[in-house]
């Protein structure tokens, strides 16, 4: 387990103690991307503004808690100060200047915890200041001077502060351009390096605490030269704090290497296409970058996901896609959507492209193609012209699902017995494997691919199109759906009654879904990595994959689903095609504009047994009937009325019985 306790105080009853503007922020950032599944991949837990006695049990219980091999990152950011003896303390909301002993936290009690916890993996962060002279521009947190590493590191521990013994840590003197606080300067600095990437300074795709504060230490220092941030303690093997992304050589330029790990999608094309052009010039550094960022040959640059609260939003407007059909698909901008024999405008809900005899449509990522699946051949349109440019041959089979590889060059054929796969080559497309498993998926944005095996859940590298590597296999007999996160850092595998969610960079399990699948079926992750839909007897069920959170249950009866990459829709089919339309939600009613809302979707199975079971209860007077004309045939029969009545008397409690516990468990 990976835990981090982020804490932040920046408002004090003692006036003593002047408030702060970044805490609050740091904390916000810090979580963001520590509890970020593809970096951190934390459980993370934040107080702001708690009195001492709250912080101190809720240090106390992350320690106390943890098991051997368990990580745990403790953050402060606030004032710190020393008592009268030199022993550091730290400053809570209700902490006084004269009872130090009693109000604040101490050093030592951290320092006790850290010592007697059973976790091998401690990272302490401080993002607080000890005295000394500051700039114009910078505000200091607190005055005194006391060393606070050596109060603090012990057994297993590695400590990074914001500055010396005998400096302040600073925070921005004015708030940002968009009237919040700034970050403090060392937990942004901290926050970038972990976010972009810039602070894997080996190119291994992970951060040490070792690379995170040679990192962190050169930008400050050439931010501020007032502050030094310092590191001491020491641990046994290396201490990864986050995960990097795909590897880079060692030698790559920095400037470069932030152009690859940034936010904005465009300075990543720029970054890609530097690449591109030094490798074309025979750098062998800039070729092996694009073989493991999988983008050699072609450029593929993909969407910046949005925001996870984007992806989260309640998906409460639904719109019918009449003659939408089977599978259903978005292209890589959402631009456009396939389902069954059509192609739609998602602006205007308008059809565009005919598709005769097409199923299970499915867009290349870089938005250039669109897969169609006919009578044992798979066909390749141009999303530009809907020219035909290729027809491969396939099966006769049932086919499941079509999927592209992350860069566009393979197309994966799954007929739920089995599996085709195609390469591009020299302009032609050619067969080169099949498999016999029960399902499997490609990633859309990374080089994985996950199949069912009879071991359990196979994950494979696909970096080299020729040689599909594997990775690791999740053992489990009983896997009846899986999934892959769009950036191929999360993979779902659910069972009858319940749904795990593993980290593929490291194979942990990072959290357990109470819920399952009836059938073998397909589950989708949203654009944000974490949105995970699981179609169930209720209907289609949206999780927070990392947090192990239900968000939402839309309750219709369909089992294949897509996400629009720039998470504005969620749309669903059936596989069969059992209905004639295809369904999409979405969070604003105006964005469906152009589609008819219909009577809404099919309902779920188990809404199916409900209404059923409705349907099933007689009339009090049709009952009646119908026990006189009984009672008249048996007693022609030879039966007498009283042994008849006794006997309906026996059935009618047993019924009244049986009638009170099926409708407790499928109430009207």
């Amino acid at each position: 387990m990976r835990h981090a306790l982020l804490i932040a105080t920046d408002r004090y009853a003692d006036p003593t103690f002047s408030a702060l503007k970044s805490p609050r922020r740091d904390v916000a950032e810090l979580d963001r991307v520590l509890g970020d599944p593809a970096i951190g991949g934390f459980t993370t837990d934040v107080l702001v503004n708690r009195t001492s006695g709250q912080v101190r049990e809720r240090i106390e219980g992350v320690f106390n808690s943890a098991g051997h091999d368990d990580f745990v990152l403790l953050y402060l950011s606030g004032h710190g100060v020393k008592d009268r003896v030199g022993r550091l303390q730290f400053v809570a909301t209700d902490t006084r200047n004269d009872k130090f002993a009693s109000s604040a936290v101490s050093a030592q009690f951290v320092h006790d915890l850290i010592g007697q916890s059973r976790a091998s993996q401690v990272v302490v962060w401080l993002d607080c200041c000890y005295g000394g002279a500051f700039p114009s521009g910078m505000l200091p947190r607190s005055a005194g001077t006391v060393d606070v590493v050596e109060q603090l590191e012990g057994r297993g521990c590695v400590i990074m502060t914001a500055s010396t013994h005998i400096q302040y840590a600073y925070e921005p003197g004015r708030n940002g351009a968009d009237g919040r606080p700034e970050p403090s300067v060392f937990t942004r600095t901290i926050v970038e390096g972990l976010e972009t990437g810039a602070a894997d300074l080996d190119g291994d795709g992970e951060i040490t605490t070792g690379e995170l504060y040679s990192y962190v230490y050169d930008r400050v220092r050439a931010e501020n030269p007032e502050q030094t941030p310092t590191s001491g303690g020491t641990v046994s093997g290396k201490l990864v704090v986050a995960h990097a992304g795909s590897q880079l050589p060692f030698g790559l330029p920095d400037e470069l290497r932030r152009l690859l790990r940034s936010r904005d999608p465009a300075l990543r094309e720029a970054g890609t296409r530097i690449l591109a052009e030094r490798a074309g010039g025979g750098d062998a550094e800039a070729a092996e970058a694009l073989r493991s960022l999988g983008t050699e040959p072609a450029v593929v640059v993909r969407r910046a996901p949005p925001s996870h609260e984007v992806v989260l939003a309640r998906f409460e407007h639904c719109a019918e896609v009449r003659d939408g059909a089977g599978t259903v698909a978005f292209s890589p901008d959402s631009t456009m959507f396939a389902s069954g024999e059509w192609v739609w405008d998602t602006d205007t809900w308008q059809r565009i492209h005919h598709i005769e005899d097409g199923v299970a449509p499915a867009f290349s990522p870089d938005g250039r193609l669109l897969a169609v699946g006919r009578l044992a051949t798979v066909t390749l349109l141009s999303t530009s012209g809907w020219d035909e440019v290729a027809r491969l041959d396939c099966p006769p089979d049932r086919l499941e699902e079509l999927s592209f590889s992350h860069d566009s060059r393979s197309v994966l054929w799954d007929g739920g017995h089995g599996q085709r796969a195609w390469i591009a080559r020299d302009g032609e497309w050619i067969q080169w494997r099949h498999g016999s498993e029960r399902y499997a998926c490609l990633s859309a944005g990374s080089p994985r691919f996950a199949k069912l095996s009879f071991s359990g859940v196979e994950l494979s590298d696909t970096s080299d199109p020729w040689n599909w590597r594997v990775l690791h296999t999740y053992r489990t007999a009983e896997a009846r759906a899986i999934a892959l996160s769009p950036d191929g850092k999360l993979l779902a595998i659910a069972d009858r009654e319940r749904t795990t969610v593993w980290r593929t960079t490291d194979h942990m399990k990072l959290s357990t879904l109470p819920t399952g699948v009836e059938h073998f079926a397909r589950m989708a992750f949203g654009p944000d990595n974490r949105t995970l839909v699981v179609p169930t007897k209720y209907g289609l069920e949206l999780w927070d994959a990392l947090k192990g959170r239900s968000v939402q249950t839309l309750g219709a009866g369909l089992d294949r689903m897509a996400f629009s990459a720039d998470g504005r829709f969620l749309a669903a089919g059936h596989r069969y095609g059992f209905y004639r339309n295809a369904w999409v939600w979405a969070s604003d009613p105006g964005a469906l504009d152009g589609l008819p809302r219909g009577d809404g979707p099919p309902p779920s199975s188990a809404e199916v047994d409900r209404r059923t079971w409705v349907s099933m209860r007689p009339s009090v007077g049709g009952s009646a009937a119908g026990v006189a004309g009984l009672g008249t045939t048996l007693s022609v029969a030879g039966w007498s009325w009283l042994t008849f009545l006794l006997a309906v008397a026996v059935a009618t409690g047993l019924f009244v019985v049986t009638r009170s516990v099926v409708k407790r468990a499928w109430p009207s």
